[in-house]
């Protein structure tokens, strides 16, 4: 009882929390060795003094342990199992994807994996959330603003009625972080196989035909302008003789 269902102070645990689970598993090899009278004097013991039959600690904390594992595994650790560290482009929708179960747990539930999270290295999923919603706004700001046409489609590509439009996000751009600018890039990649820089590049390109051709059109006009005070000075000599 006080190895396993008891704090430091030797107070009996009335609950299983995210507090005390692990420490109550801990014991259950210890439990299972024991004999029926052994186990019905510690349940008597723990009845006793306002708590539950061990068996029954034992349940809720597998099933704490369970759903903490479950949640950490699915939302907040890679493939092989490996906790995240922080938010990144690669992961940040698979953090965010954990939103609406999370809402669903209970405050204690909740703890139990901010407490896993942060034994592994990581931060609360709170943190990583907040970071996540931050990364998904941004990037999604900059795709809307640069990159997309007055409905929210993506562009396939650059043309000559989207160029000025992604030219000028390049000022934003420089000022994002990493993070984002991959995330931006991630979703690019998905909708058209591109990434910004690549997009920016034909767009500067673009822009120095049409700079081009707005340069000859203009030399164009100013020779047709000359020709013709040329042709109107002929006629006027003519006329004058």
């Amino acid at each position: 009882v006080e190895k396993y269902v008891s704090d430091k102070d030797g107070n009996v645990y009335k609950e299983m929390n995210s507090g005390n689970y692990e420490q109550i598993l801990s014991g259950v090899e210890e439990w299972n060795k024991l004999t029926d009278d052994e186990k019905a004097v510690i349940n008597n013991q723990l009845v006793s003094l306002g708590s539950q039959p061990f068996d029954k600690l034992i349940t809720k904390a597998q099933e704490m342990e369970k759903a903490t594992n479950s949640f950490v595994e699915k939302y907040v650790s890679d493939k092989d199992g490996n906790v995240y560290k922080e938010v990144n482009s690669t992961n940040y929708e698979q953090v965010l994807s954990g939103l609406a179960e999370w809402n669903k747990l209970s405050d204690d539930e909740k703890a139990a994996i901010n407490n896993q999270l942060k034994a592994a290295g990581s931060k609360s999923y709170d943190e990583l959330i907040a970071k996540a919603q931050d990364m998904q706004k941004a990037a999604n700001s900059f795709v809307d603003k640069y990159l997309s046409d007055k409905d929210g489609n993506v562009y396939k590509e650059v043309n000559s009625s989207n160029y000025q439009q992604i030219l000028s996000g390049k000022d934003a751009w420089s000022k994002l972080s990493q993070a984002e600018k991959d995330a931006i890039n991630a979703i690019l990649m998905e909708k058209m196989g591109k990434t910004y820089e690549q997009l920016l590049v034909s767009a500067v390109a673009m822009s120095n035909v049409k700079t081009e051709d707005n340069t000859f059109v203009e030399m164009y006009m100013l020779l047709g302008m000359l020709s013709l005070g040329a042709l109107l000075v002929l006629k006027r000599r003519k006329e004058n003789y």
